[in-house]
Parts: structure tokens; sequence; C-alpha cells
């Protein structure tokens, strides 16, 4: 088999139904994991080179306006204040804007997963093995259990995933490949999720949609997953064929969950370049630091599926099995959401880039579910979004 490496970020599990691994796991799992320590640690030495210069060549794209912008949003335990630097943060250094960066990718949480499933920590020790033949949908199925109530909304069939849970899901036309999204994580009571059987979520996508790979095509899901009972949020990552990625609870090493109330830069893309998906988020953790986490690996898209890319901004309370019952609320207001074109030109998200993706009578882009249930005000990159089932 080939050997593909792949880099993932990852957080801890909300529940502890994934088991736990050593760091001498590479011994304990039977069909053997595909690389060694060595091999491993040289791959994520160059992938966090790779990471710098991306950040590095995306501020000197930018505008004084946005260079600023862009530092603050990073700047969540100010090292990237003013007197960090002999110059001001419109027209920082390219030298000292690389120390910067070189010093918070140093410090980042950074995985790796080869094809078998196998996930490394950036020491080179296997920590999980994941199933990598799991089906992907629009929201992350959980268990679900029997829940009886005599009042519901209708659940709209000609929705794709209108089972899976109350949505705002905002996709562009096809021919995007990036997303960055930067918000407030909603504190408790902006998130209520009442039934242990459903879980929220704040989500960007990647998807390839068109009349060819309507529901078949590549997906990948990438977020936060808020938890109800801690009012703090893990970073998640879903890509077709592979469930959920989280690290275990227990593992000495697992990055600590993000804190509600503060600022978070979500990032998903693919690099056509390279053949990429890479993942990452920036924010501050409950222990107050800034906490920095990446994820990248391998996938080839043909022209015709990189022609269909599309991207998507999700608002979610996912409850595999839904039938329009209440199951909590949700309300988020976006400080900046910008796509970039697969020709590498990025913008502010606009209602006009907005696609339903409407093939063999279902909607698999932009929907509300249910549509009684959701309300929005604003332009669409600063939007507000409010979902509430509580009356149902």
């Amino acid at each position: 088999m080939k050997k593909v490496l792949s880099s993932i970020a990852l957080t801890s599990l909300l529940f502890s139904s994934l088991f736990s691994v050593s760091a001498s796991a590479a011994e304990q799992l039977a069909d053997g994991p595909l690389f060694s320590k060595e091999e491993v640690i040289k791959q994520i030495k160059i992938e966090k080179e790779k990471q710098v210069q991306y950040h590095i060549d995306e501020y000197l794209g930018l505008d004084s306006q946005e260079r600023q912008s862009y530092l603050q949003e990073y700047n969540s335990d100010s090292e990237l204040s003013a007197s960090s630097f002999n110059v001001s943060l419109n027209n920082v250094e390219e030298n000292q804007l690389e120390q910067v960066f070189e010093e918070k990718i140093d410090n980042a949480y950074i995985y790796t997963m080869d094809d078998l499933g196998y996930i490394y920590d950036k020491e080179g020790d296997v920590i999980e093995k994941l199933d990598l033949t799991v089906d992907s949908v629009d929201t992350p199925a959980l268990v679900e259990q029997s829940v009886i109530t005599p009042f519901a909304v209708p659940v709209d069939s000609t929705i794709s995933g209108g089972n899976t849970g109350a949505f705002v899901r905002q996709t562009t036309n096809s021919g995007y490949k990036a997303i960055r999204t930067a918000f407030i994580l909603p504190t408790d009571p902006y998130f209520e999720v009442p039934l242990a059987t459903a879980t929220g979520y704040l989500y960007n996508g990647l998807d390839v949609l068109s009349s060819a790979y309507p529901g078949t095509g590549f997906k990948v899901e990438a977020g936060l997953q808020y938890s109800e009972n801690l009012d703090d949020y893990a970073a998640s990552i879903r890509p077709l064929g592979s469930s959920q990625m989280f690290v275990p609870e227990n593992y000495t090493n697992a990055p600590p969950r993000y804190k509600a109330g503060t600022s978070i830069v979500s990032n998903l893309l693919y690099d056509n370049a390279s053949s990429q998906v890479k993942y990452f988020v920036d924010g501050t953790n409950i222990n107050g630091a800034s906490q920095y986490i990446y994820f990248y690996y391998s996938k080839s898209l043909s022209a015709s599926e990189l022609a269909a890319l599309a991207v998507k901004r999700v608002t979610a309370i996912a409850k595999e099995g839904w039938t329009g019952t209440n199951i909590g609320s949700v309300q988020v207001t976006y400080t900046s959401t910008t796509v970039t074109s697969n020709s590498g030109t990025t913008s502010n998200l606009t209602s006009s880039m907005l696609n339903a993706h409407k093939y063999n009578g279902k909607t698999h882009g932009t929907s509300d579910n249910p549509s009684t249930g959701i309300t929005k005000s604003g332009n669409i990159d600063t939007q507000k979004i409010i979902i509430n089932t509580t009356g149902f």
C-alpha cells in the first residue's frame, strides 16, 4: 500500500466512548501502523514550516487595514501586540511575523494519520486508531434514543440532512476551495442543548456538489462542538469515509477545550497545489492560553471534482433521526466570513454567492431547517443567526 501521511489536530471527546491508547500503542495494535516514530517527526517538521509560510503569505496578501485585523484575530494572548514589534501593526516586517508564527506553530497541537487510520502525536507515538469506513453526513451522527412528544414541526424531506437536526446551512456556488470564519464562541444561555442525544456545532465544510455528485462526492466538515455540561468547545474534524475524529479525554497530551465567550478563528481549505485538505483553528482555551490546532491530510480531487467544489458555513444542533422536536437553541454572530475561489481570489461571503444545489428533488446546499425556527439578520459575512426549537 502506498504510504500517505496526514497531519491531524484534534481535541478531547465529549464522552469517553473512544478508547485510550498509550505511547506504546504501536506494539499493542494488531494490524500495525504504517509509519515509524522517526518518519512521523520528520514529516511534521516539514508541515510546520509550510504552515508558518502559509500565514506569512496570507498576511502579505492583505491591505494595511486587513493586516491589522489579521494580527488581532491571532492575538488571543497578546503576542502580536504593537509593543512586540519595532514597527506598527500595519507594517510588521516579514522576519518578525515569521518569529511570531513559528512560536505559535511550535506550540500547536499537531497530529498525523496514516492510510489505516492510525493517529500519531507530534512525538511520533500512536494515540488512537480510527474506523475509516464510516459514511459522512451533513451533521455528525449520535446514538439515538427514543423520544416521544406530542408536538413537533414537520421535517422537510426535500432538504438533504433534514432529519439530522436543526441547522442553518449556507453553501456557496461551485468553484470555491476555502472558507474562514471568525466569531465569539456563544456562552450559556446563548447555546442550549438540553438532550443528551443532541449536540451543538459551529462548523465549516467542503463539498463536491453537482448533478454528477449529489450526496456522493467528497465532503469534509470541521469546526467546534459545544458541551452543554461544560459550557466550552472541542475542535472536531470529519472527512468523508471516517468517523468524527477526537483524541480520547484521558490521552495525556490532549489539547484543552476552547473557552466560551472568547474569539475563535476557524479555517478550512483545499490546497489544490499539494492536494491537501487543511483545517486549523486558533483561540483561547479554558486555561486562558492561546491555542492553535492544526490538521491536514492528503486527498486527490479530479478536475471535475475540483470544479464542483463548494464551501459552506453551518450552525447546527444535531440529533440523529430528528423528528422536529425541541432539541434546544443557539445564537451566534459572525465577525467575519471570507471565501476563496479556485482561482485564488479571496473575498467576503455575500448572498449572491449562495446556492441551494438542488438535484433530484433534494436541496444539498443552502437551507434553513426548519424555516420556522430560524432567524437571521445583517450581512451574510457578519450575520447573526438564531436557531430556536424550544417552541416545538
